[in-house]
């Protein structure tokens, strides 16, 4: 069921990357309303989608799991045409091959591209050891690691729009537009992640209840859920301050930073302590959360030099 579901599920990734490509370009000009107004509304169809093909609604066959599948096909399909009739404006002006630009895009591109695979595949691997030790394990896991993923987008959003905004900046060798947007986007960031790190840790059970009744898997959850809370202002911090590091055109130490922060430390450490220490899961939310803390510290440095380079090099011109 898994293989038929993913075959059909991978021709989605066609529409997925023209999307999010073009959303990006757009983002260039600032223009995001409309991108994320349709995204929106691909939501709800979506589920429109999955009921009608799941349970074979209104004529439509039962498809089961494959009808998940079917509806996501057409959902990205119908993202990546939207978007890309919508961006013609920009898009029809001209057409031209700058080998110089591709080489420009491609170094600055192919570092966030490794530093994205690094951070997913080391949850992903996360996922994939706790899954080993035990099912009620597995299930707490998967909703801290939700709720997690949820707090995570306000900071990302935050992040995106400093690297644009930043960029501009950056363009304009205008250093006080840089630092402003810095500061402006962390404390966004920071405050936001610190706000969710005190709920979480407040009101732990009610949020894993709005998952699970199963009083063992809040009672498993509870101490992950308090870890992420600690975590928050950490997660926070290292994405926007990617953000910002992106947006002056420099990617490669946010990928080295990421890739020894999760598989040098967070990793490592967590099946340490989940394996040998006896903490289950609970072992590599902790690793992962000195993971997160080292990342952070480290861009903030990397962000410092950068500036003290930039200021030093623009104030000789």
């Amino acid at each position: 069921m898994i293989q038929d579901y993913l075959y059909l599920r991978s021709w989605a990734l066609f529409g997925t990357c023209i999307f999010f490509a073009v959303k990006e370009f757009l983002q260039a000009f600032e223009e995001v309303m409309f991108a994320n107004f349709v995204y929106l509304i691909a939501v709800f169809l979506n589920v429109l989608l999955n009921f009608i093909f799941v349970f074979g609604l209104w004529g439509f066959p039962r498809m089961d799991m494959l009808g998940l599948a079917l509806s996501s096909f057409l959902i990205r399909s119908i993202l990546a045409v939207a978007l890309l009739i919508y961006s013609g404006k920009y898009l029809l002006k001209s057409w031209q091959y700058n080998r110089q630009i591709m080489k420009k895009i491609f170094r600055v591109g192919w570092p966030i591209a490794c530093t994205l695979f690094a951070e997913i595949a080391g949850f992903c691997a996360m996922t994939f050891i706790i899954a080993r030790i035990s099912t009620l394990q597995t299930a707490a896991h998967n909703i801290v690691v939700t709720l997690a993923s949820i707090t995570f987008m306000v900071p990302l959003a935050v992040s995106s729009a400093a690297s644009v905004k930043i960029g501009h900046a950056f363009g304009e060798k205008n250093m006080f537009r840089i630092v402003n947007y810095s500061q402006g986007s962390l404390f966004l960031s920071v405050s936001f992640m610190l706000v969710m790190g005190v709920l979480f840790y407040i009101f732990p059970k009610f949020f894993i209840g709005l998952f699970s009744a199963d009083s063992e898997v809040i009672h498993v959850g509870i101490p992950m859920i308090i870890v992420v809370a600690f975590f928050q202002i950490f997660d926070g911090a290292q994405v926007t301050l990617g953000g910002i590091i992106r947006g002056l055109h420099i990617s490669k130490p946010i990928f080295i930073t990421q890739t020894v922060a999760f598989w040098g430390i967070g990793l490592p450490l967590g099946i340490y302590l989940a394996y040998y220490q006896h903490k289950e899961a609970l072992g590599l939310w902790l690793g992962f959360a000195l993971a997160l803390a080292f990342s952070a510290g480290c861009l903030t440095i990397v962000l410092k030099v950068i500036l003290r380079k930039l200021n030093k090099k623009w104030a000789s011109v």
